[in-house]
C-alpha cells in the first residue's frame, strides 16, 4: 500500500529498528531510485542513434541518482524530494516535446506517479523519526 494511515505509520516508526528492508519506505525509494538508473540505461540504448556511443552520458547521469540512493538510505528528506522533483520534471520535459514517443511519455509518468507516491510516504515516515 503507496499510502498509509496514521496507524500504519506510527507502527512503522514504532518498529523501525526490527523492520526487514523491503518494509522501510526509505529502501522503497531507493529501490525506485535503482529502477529510475535501469530505465534511464535502457532509454538511451534503445533512442541513441547508433552511430553515437551515448555510455559515457549513461554513467554521469546514473552516478549522481546512485549518491542520491546514499542519501535517501540515511533518510535525508531532500533527497527523496529531489529525486521526485526530478522524475516529474523529466515527465514535464517530455510532455513539451512533441517529438518523444507516446510509450516513452507513458513509461516516464508510470515512474513519476510512482515517485510522488512513493516520496510521500517515505517523507512521513522520516519526519515522525526524526521528531521521535
Amino acid at each position: 500500500m503507496l499510502f498509509y494511515s496514521d496507524q500504519q505509520i506510527k507502527e512503522e516508526v514504532n518498529n523501525y529498528n526490527n523492520l526487514g528492508f523491503f518494509k522501510k519506505s526509505k529502501n522503497i525509494n531507493v529501490l525506485l531510485v535503482f529502477l529510475i538508473a535501469l530505465f534511464n540505461y535502457w532509454y538511451f540504448q534503445k533512442y541513441s542513434p547508433q552511430p553515437l556511443d551515448y555510455s559515457h552520458l549513461n554513467f554521469y547521469v546514473n552516478l549522481p541518482l546512485a549518491i542520491i540512493a546514499l542519501f535517501i538510505y540515511f533518510n535525508h528528506r531532500w533527497a527523496m524530494i529531489l529525486i521526485c522533483g526530478i522524475q516529474v520534471w523529466a515527465l514535464l520535459e517530455m510532455l513539451a516535446d512533441p517529438n518523444f514517443a507516446i510509450t516513452s511519455i507513458y513509461e516516464e509518468g508510470f515512474l513519476a506517479v510512482l515517485a510522488i507516491l512513493i516520496t510521500y510516504r517515505s517523507v512521513i515516515v522520516a519526519t515522525k523519526l526524526n521528531k521521535k
